[in-house]
């Protein structure tokens, strides 16, 4: 033992830490990220692509006519139409600069590349905030296939083009499902009858729409949450034996697909139809999953762009159907 140790041991001496403050411990490579819901609805609808701009697609519809079969003279009757509809997108671009030397001042200097030219050319936490990016930039992407509208303006992201719900709440020939029940709100107790109403009202419009397999329903997580609470409040449990309806459910007794999409939150609002007949508009199919990120030398920061096309399109209004409540602003 030292003599400065025994020392302190025989007279009792001790640290003074008066002036040093408590000890947080800060490490720079245990970093948490917050949940972000992921996308879907690019996973259940169709896309058109190679699109720049505006494009006409073609619609045909052929008659079918019958006639006797024991004559030998033929009358040509039923026409095969030939129709067009337009598809539209628009081109987004998304700009991001990162400074790396804002992190030189605080414990993130732990992650930051020795030396002072190699520690602006480096991006720490470039996997992390990648993966971020993208799962935000997603979701942003689903909110506006369903919520865009062209009138809106200011920084909102929903402003670009037109998404699904804008469109069927604008078109008169979208089946209306709210007309008889004329509901102002959602609850648990009536969201049932009201997923049950648009089948109906789909089914009396021309029946062959529900009995497509493609035919789905969607709503939004409250509504979707609405109608597990229901289900639950009838012991209808054994419609999910594997606990695993975490997006999809049936409506109870018709077989139907009823989808939760994150781009109708905020929206009280129902809609169906063939997803099929549901279309995504863009360039290419992975644009919207596509960047670049680099050291720029002029401004000694690191940048990430993304560009995309995007648009929606939908060629029979009159094969969908919605539920909007009464006095909303749908």
């Amino acid at each position: 033992m030292s003599d400065a140790i025994k020392l302190i041991r025989k007279y009792g001496f001790d640290f003074d830490a008066s002036n040093l403050a408590a000890w947080t411990e800060e490490k720079a490579d245990e970093v948490a990220v917050r949940q972000v819901t992921e996308a879907r609805t690019l996973d259940l609808i169709n896309m058109f692509t190679d699109v720049k701009g505006s494009e006409k697609k073609p619609i045909i519809e052929s008659d079918v006519t019958w006639q006797e079969g024991g004559i030998c003279a033929t009358t040509p009757s039923g026409d095969d139409v030939i129709d067009q509809f337009d598809v539209t997108n628009y081109k987004v671009r998304i700009e991001k600069t990162y400074c790396v030397e804002k992190l030189a001042a605080f414990f993130t200097r732990q992650v930051m590349t020795a030396g002072a030219v190699a520690e602006n050319e480096n991006l720490p936490f470039e996997d992390i905030l990648v993966n971020d990016f993208l799962k935000r930039h997603n979701l942003e992407l689903d909110k506006a296939i369903w919520q865009g509208d062209r009138n809106l303006s200011g920084s909102t992201n929903l402003k670009f083009f037109d998404g699904f719900a804008t469109q069927f709440d604008a078109s008169n020939a979208v089946i209306d499902a709210n007309a008889d029940l004329a509901y102002t709100s959602f609850t648990n107790s009536n969201i049932y009858a009201a997923l049950e109403e648009v089948y109906r009202k789909t089914a009396e419009a021309n029946y062959s729409l529900v009995m497509n397999e493609n035919f789905t329903i969607f709503v939004n997580a409250k509504l979707f949450t609405y109608l597990k609470a229901n289900y639950a409040s009838k012991n209808f449990f054994h419609l999910t034996p594997d606990g695993g309806a975490r997006t999809t459910l049936d409506l109870f007794g018709y077989q139907v697909a009823i989808e939760y999409v994150p781009g109708l939150d905020g929206k009280d609002a129902i809609y169906a139809g063939d997803r099929t007949k549901m279309y995504f508009v863009t360039d290419l199919i992975n644009d919207v999953s596509s960047f670049k990120i680099w050291y720029s030398e002029d401004d000694d920061a690191i940048k990430l762009r993304a560009k995309f096309r995007g648009g929606t399109a939908v060629p029979f209004f009159n094969e969908f159907t919605k539920f909007v409540l009464v006095g909303s602003s749908s």
